[in-house]
């Protein structure tokens, strides 16, 4: 029995962001439901995009029914004002690596290091 579920391309997703409440047969990029079926409609990433008819023979593969999950999603993300990113440990190591300065550790910049070893040489 078929998973009932349809992914779509990103010009798919970019589609039904832009408004429209259909896809193209073009733009599915996998279906595992049969004919007439109510499918849920993933991306590539496996993000939910709301509900469908599917149909395996029209140009017109898939029409939206339903985009509340998307809604809600958009919601949270609008009242989302700040993410406190610092409380990672994770991020914290990786913003602290990004600051590495050359000049503080010479022996990781042999290159560098003859550079400043001879330019010392000639002003003295």
């Amino acid at each position: 029995m078929p998973a009932n579920v349809v992914t779509i391309t990103h010009r798919g997703a970019e589609r039904l962001l832009s408004g429209h409440l259909w896809i193209y047969r073009s733009d599915v990029a996998a279906a595992e439901a049969e004919p007439g079926a109510v499918v849920r409609v993933l991306d590539r990433r496996q993000h939910f995009w709301g509900t469908a008819l599917y149909s395996s023979k029209s140009q017109i593969a898939l029409r939206l029914l339903s985009r509340e999950h998307r809604r809600k999603l958009a919601g949270i993300a609008a009242r989302m004002t700040y993410v406190d990113m610092s409380s990672d440990p994770r991020y914290m190591d990786s913003y602290v690596k990004a600051m590495f300065l050359p000049h503080t550790d010479l022996e990781r910049f042999p290159t560098v290091a003859r550079m400043l070893t001879d330019r010392k040489r000639n002003e003295a």
